[in-house]
């Protein structure tokens, strides 16, 4: 991934448009974008901002026990989806109940 020749490691910072909610959408917009960083930056990660699996403010959905599964689920996704550049994903997770 980085160039190990020179050392440096290329950071792309993602700034896209999310749906509060539609993960599915979200998933497509964060693998479109971490793939087109890769291909057209040649960065070796992608930082996105915090809550983009789900959106932002997400508010009663996190009550949502079904929603954070999806979400969780989510990640798997993406991770078999884009290879060759590191991501950094902020999504919710269930903690101790």
């Amino acid at each position: 991934m980085a160039n190990m020749e020179s050392g440096n490691l290329k950071i792309a910072l993602a700034q896209i448009n999310f749906l509060v909610g539609n993960i599915a959408a979200n998933i497509d917009n964060i693998t479109k974008s971490a793939i087109a960083a890769r291909d057209k930056l040649g960065a070796d990660m992608v930082v996105f901002p915090e809550l983009i699996v789900t959106g932002y403010p997400v508010e009663d959905l996190l009550f949502r026990k079904d929603f954070i599964e999806e979400a969780n689920n989510a990640i798997h996704q993406i991770a078999v989806s884009v290879n060759g550049i590191a991501l950094v994903v902020g999504f919710p997770e269930l903690a101790g109940g």
